[in-house]
């Protein structure tokens, strides 16, 4: 499934609750949208690099997954991609990350944000206090 540019652009426009995500400037994408496209960013990234999936998948099965824990900033390897979240001084609305979540934002950065094999990075949360990362890692 293929979304046009135009499509999320009136997506974007119709939203009301946004994450702030600072690779692109000016814009915020609503939560609500970045979960309803997780399936299509999730099948673009897996074109892009299968292993990223595989790695996001392990990573945000994790319960507890909060910002500023030792789990979190170090991040997980698996054939050789590394995800993490990074953050500081996040407030206490910002640190648990839900798994539907974070698929999804990883999914939104590998796809949309990150270079033709699928690493960059994103920042997310409050005053853009995550910093969400894929690396090519061997």
């Amino acid at each position: 499934m293929h979304f046009s540019s135009s499509f999320l652009a009136l997506a974007l426009a119709a939203s009301s609750t946004s994450v702030s995500a600072s690779a692109i400037p000016g814009n915020r994408v609503s939560s609500d949208v970045m979960l309803a496209m997780d399936y299509p960013n999730a099948a673009t990234c897996g074109q892009k690099n299968p292993a990223i999936n595989m790695a996001i998948q392990a990573y945000c099965r994790r319960d507890n997954l909060v910002v500023g824990t030792p789990f979190a900033r170090g991040g997980m390897r698996h054939n050789g991609i590394k995800v993490k979240i990074v953050g500081n001084n996040c407030p206490a609305d910002s640190r648990w990350i839900p798994g539907n979540y974070c698929d999804a934002q990883f999914h939104y950065l590998c796809a949309n944000m990150a270079g033709p094999n699928g690493q960059g990075w994103m920042r997310f949360g409050a005053n853009n206090c995550q910093t969400w990362v894929i690396q090519h890692h061997n």
